[in-house]
């Protein structure tokens, strides 16, 4: 038996990809622009994406586990639920009545603890925060499917102080204003010190060049 590579079809399905995540530039400010690197999300408003073939496949794996897997687990919740506060927009995973869920999909193992997990995920509960405040809520369900070294699915609640979320949400409003001044002012934001987030960043070519 003969087996050959075919560079070609691998060729077409990353263009196929590329397409599904096409658009034109972002409008509006998200709870997920303000999370993480603010100069990407300044860069996101100028500039196409340009994905490689690593983020383009873990993006449709996400989207394909959220559009069927996490809504046959959650049938009675409302799948990207739109809410606004304050100018900024989110988009909750699964809204339910009592209780809303934020699902994710992770090629990371399994930490050995709850608090190592948010931990390193900060930014999870950094945006699972901000939409539990914007239902004017304290609780959120938070469910994770980790893949590796086998798929585990795990689901946690998140509980805060109202104080707390208050005082995310300062923040989330002060990366806002942030963000307005300087493009009031024709410049970008500065890049993040979170130097991890520049591997794999698609805007990471014009991002270095301005």
């Amino acid at each position: 038996m003969d087996v050959q590579r075919l560079s070609a079809d691998e060729e077409i399905w990353h263009e196929k990809l590329q397409k599904n995540y096409e658009s034109e530039p972002r409008t509006g400010m998200h709870v997920s622009d303000l999370t993480l690197c603010l100069r990407q999300t300044a860069l996101s408003r100028l500039h196409q994406p340009v994905w490689d073939h690593t983020t383009l496949f873990r993006f449709t794996m996400g989207r394909s586990m959220e559009k069927s897997f996490f809504s046959d687990l959650l049938p009675e919740s409302t799948q990207e639920m739109s809410v606004e506060k304050d100018g900024i927009v989110g988009h909750i995973d699964f809204a339910g009545e009592e209780i809303d869920y934020e699902c994710k999909l992770t090629w990371g193992k399994e930490p050995t603890s709850i608090d190592k997990l948010f931990a390193d995920k900060f930014y999870w509960v950094e945006q699972a925060g901000a939409y539990t405040h914007m239902r004017d809520r304290t609780e959120m369900n938070f469910v994770v499917c980790f893949l590796n070294p086998i798929p585990r699915l795990r689901s946690y609640r998140l509980t805060w102080e109202e104080y707390e979320l208050e005082d995310l949400w300062g923040k989330f409003l002060e990366k806002k204003e942030y963000i307005e001044v300087k493009k009031s002012k024709d410049e970008l934001p500065m890049k993040t010190p979170l130097t991890w987030l520049c591997r794999g960043c698609s805007y990471k070519e014009v991002c270095d060049g301005s």
